[in-house]
């Protein structure tokens, strides 16, 4: 019977370990919004801006991402408008000179779980007597 219960409960350990998400794969969830003016005439712009953070907005305050990751989507779009003939002003003070301004945008989400222990009550029979 021990031996059972011990195979139970090594088979249960076994189950509730979870293998680590596929890194390839947490991009499926994403939603891409982009916004522009259907009358623009793009061929006609030269230059873009294009911040070298991610607008990180959520919780009560908006913030930048920064990190190596950041790094790679910011060169990765720079690297895309490139190819397509635009040329990148990278200083902040000229931002208002640039064609056209692109801002990358992260919406972070938070899910908040509250949860308790349940009360468990223990009634006496007939005195009207209970514990809690």
């Amino acid at each position: 019977m021990k031996k059972m219960l011990f195979l139970a409960c090594m088979a249960l350990t076994l189950a509730a370990c979870e293998k680590d998400p596929d890194m390839n794969q947490l991009d499926a969830d994403l939603v891409v919004y982009t916004d522009h003016d259907n009358n623009a005439a793009f061929d006609g712009y030269k230059t873009y801006f294009l911040p070298d953070s991610i607008l990180e907005a959520g919780g009560y305050k908006a913030s930048y991402w920064k990190d190596e990751n950041a790094k790679a989507l910011v060169d990765a779009v720079a690297q895309q408008m490139d190819s397509r003939g635009y040329t990148r002003l990278t200083d902040p003070e000229k931002k208002d000179q640039a064609d056209v301004g692109v801002q990358l945008s992260y919406v972070a989400q938070t899910n908040h779980v509250v949860s308790y222990a349940a009360m468990s009550l223990k009634v006496a029979p007939l005195d009207n007597s209970f514990s809690m």
